[in-house]
């Protein structure tokens, strides 16, 4: 039996990426809660992909000719928590700047829960992966839920997505982390 330790998120990240770098040019603080554009490759995925879902995703993007929803970002370490299966997509429709709802995963209102019995997962074990490791969990390993707030749906088309300006009022890019 795997034994899960509680560790404070922010301390790890502290530990891990060195206070400067973490809080570099991104106030969290400043940032609940918003909407933005990120640069795609800056995105870390924690999760693999499953071929069966990407066809769904796709065919719903494709049909609509647009994304509904923001992908769901940690703004400290750009950590994907919800949307890898559209970020996947997008990536392979050539957009480079995704809509992101950047929430703060160190914040007690966001809980992690696994969906595999067998993995078990806390956000430092999703960190670890990440930031360390360099690795990803199977496909739909971990559900994220967002206590007292809901992602609101956006509904940007794929044109939009695809020429959109990188000079844009909140766009997070290589030259801002």
């Amino acid at each position: 039996m795997t034994m899960v330790h509680e560790v404070n998120v922010l301390n790890f990240l502290i530990a891990t990426l060195g206070h400067d770098r973490l809080y570099k040019s991104l106030e969290p603080s400043k940032l609940h809660l918003k909407i933005g554009l990120v640069e795609l490759n800056l995105l870390k995925p924690h999760e693999d992909v499953m071929a069966s879902v990407i066809r769904v995703v796709e065919h719903d993007i494709n049909s609509c000719d647009c994304i509904r929803f923001p992908i769901v970002v940690d703004i400290r370490t750009l950590a994907i928590l919800d949307g890898h299966h559209r970020v996947y997509v997008l990536k392979e429709l050539g957009v480079r700047y995704v809509p992101a709802f950047l929430v703060d995963y160190a914040e007690d209102s966001i809980t992690v829960s696994p969906i595999r019995r067998e993995i078990p997962v806390d956000k430092v074990i999703v960190l670890k992966k990440i930031l360390i490791e360099k690795n990803i969990f199977p496909p739909k390993t971990t559900r994220h839920s967002y206590h007292g707030y809901t992602i609101p749906s956006l509904h940007i088309g794929l044109e939009e997505l695809s020429n959109i300006d990188k000079n844009r009022r909140f766009t997070i890019n290589s030259s801002s982390i």
